[in-house]
This record gives C-alpha cells, structure tokens and sequence, in this order.
C-alpha cells in the first residue's frame, strides 16, 4: 500500500470537477497539491481554504509551447520539495463534425488533452528518475475505444495519449515508477458539455455511466494500491473495449 498522508502531488485541471475533488481528498489525506488551470481566482479560493496544503499556478496548457509548463514544474519544487504524483487530468471537448471546428479548437484540444500531458511527463520523468520511485496517472476516456461522431478530435487526442501512457508503463517497468490510466465512460458532475459549441445539441438527456466522486474515488485508490496500473469507471467499459477492438465501435451524437 502507499500512504497518500505526506505525498506532494501535481493536479492538471484542479479548478472544477475531478481535478478539484481529486484535489480536495488528497489534502485531507495528508497530501500536499499544487493545483494547475486558467483560473486565477478558483485556484485562490482553494488557496485560503487549504492554506499551507494547497497552491496554484495559472497556465494555459492550450498555448503553443506551454512554456508555463516548466514554471508548473519549478514551483512544485519550490513549494512542495519534490514531486511524488503527477495526475494528468485536464481535458475538454469542442462538439463538432471535424470540418466544422474551427482550427484553434482543433489545435487547443490536442494541446490540453494530448501534448501539455506528454510534456510535463516528460518534465517530470526527469526528478522521478532520480528519486527512482513516483506516480504518473492519466486521466483518459472510455470513448477512446469508440468512433464517436462529433467528437472525433477530442477522441483522437485521448486516444493518442492513452497510447503514449500504455507504452509508458512497460517502458518504466522496473524503475520504481508507476503509471496509472484510467479510463470513465460519461460523468455527470463535470463540465464536459460547457463549451459553447454543445449548445447546437440537447445533451440533457444523456445517460451517465459514473459520477465525479466515484472517479475521484476510484483514482485515489488505485493511488494507493501499489499493484493497480489500470482503472475503468464502471468494469464494464474494460468489457466494451475488448468488444470494440474485436468488431469496431461507431456512435453518433
């Protein structure tokens, strides 16, 4: 087992739903977190509740280079001392066929959800290497064994992460480093259909596999469990992917 109580951790997207909860339980177990997202003032407010466990950096992971990556990285270490977990948990999605989405959303989503995610890995990696032991957790989708019309760019940038992740963990066997995918089918509880472009659509109607605590929950615990290398959210979308790589799997939203 591994004590979260003293851990120092790195959440992407700790703003709102996962990554704030995820956030939120991990300092009441002891943790230490430095938060990332866009938002100045809810990385604040987390800041005056958690004071001394909590700190944030504003960065926007859809810029070109992201050089406020490193900054994450450098105040980790300034803050925190170290990094044990790394949670790459940002992510969001523009609805649309893929001629109709407008390049910077195409280019911002495989920014947030795919590069920025390889890139403080890649950072990360780095310290990890040296302390020879840390956990790397990817936060991906279930729609990744999927065609899901409309969504083809936001599936295609988690599909590319979640092969960079798989790959990852046999790369790192027997480093004392370990990496975490997890894949959730659809959350009620985040704001996955908050982007303007959802709105052409009525989504109020969709069926929601898990929520954002069970999510939350289930991360932390596989956290904790030194064995546990793959998470899915509910055990039947690790059914559905075997399905879908045998036969093909198409929707339409």
């Amino acid at each position: 087992m591994v004590e979260i109580n003293g851990l120092r951790a790195i959440v992407t997207g700790a703003s709102k739903g996962i990554g704030k909860l995820l956030s939120i339980k991990l300092i009441e177990k002891g943790a230490k977190v430095l938060g990332v997202a866009r938002s100045r003032e809810l990385l604040g407010e987390l800041e005056k509740k958690y004071n001394g466990m909590f700190y944030g950096v504003q960065c926007d992971l859809a810029s070109t280079t992201c050089t406020c990556c490193e900054k994450i990285i450098e105040e980790a270490y300034k803050v925190l001392g170290g990094i044990d977990v790394l949670v790459n948990n940002a992510g969001y999605a523009v609805y649309g066929r893929i001629w109709e989405q407008s390049w910077e959303d195409v280019y911002g989503q495989v920014m947030v959800n795919m590069v920025s995610a390889m890139y403080l890995t890649h950072l990360v990696l780095k310290e990890m290497f040296k302390q020879r032991k840390g956990v790397i957790v990817f936060v991906l989708t279930g729609a990744v064994y999927a065609y899901i019309m409309g969504l083809a760019v936001y599936g295609a940038s988690k599909a590319g992460l979640s092969y960079y992740a798989e790959t990852l963990k046999h790369e790192l066997e027997g480093s004392g480093i370990r990496v975490i995918t997890v894949y959730p089918g659809s959350i009620k509880g985040t704001e996955f259909f908050g982007h303007p472009s959802f709105r052409r659509k009525d989504f109020t109607k969709v069926r929601w596999d898990t929520n954002v605590e069970k999510v939350v929950n289930k991360i932390i615990e596989a956290i904790e469990r030194d064995n546990v290398t793959k998470v899915y959210i509910p055990w039947w979308i690790g059914v559905a992917s075997k399905v879908a790589q045998l036969f093909g799997m198409t929707v339409s939203l």
